[in-house]
């Protein structure tokens, strides 16, 4: 079952416009350049994941919201970062 915490990032992730896209490039994608692109960037894809072409914009990209959602699972059980 999801916690609380967790649905509220995903409503949050999902209310996210072409505004909040430019923040998470400000924000976000430093965060996940630092600690996750080595195993899910350009050069290698762990569970095949890559999170370097995550846009934050689920109104123009559906899609990403099963990315995000298996990003906030993995820190949330805090299996990652390792």
């Amino acid at each position: 079952m999801l916690h609380m915490r967790t649905i509220l990032c995903l409503l949050i992730v999902a209310s996210w416009s072409t505004t909040a896209s430019a923040d998470l490039q400000q924000s976000v994608r430093p965060l996940l350049q630092q600690h996750c692109f080595d195993c899910h960037g350009p050069k290698k894809q762990e569970a095949d994941l890559r999170f370097d072409g995550l846009t934050g914009n689920l109104t123009a990209h559906p899609a990403e919201a099963i990315t995000w959602s298996a990003i906030l699972e993995q820190l949330e059980t805090g299996a990652m970062p390792p």
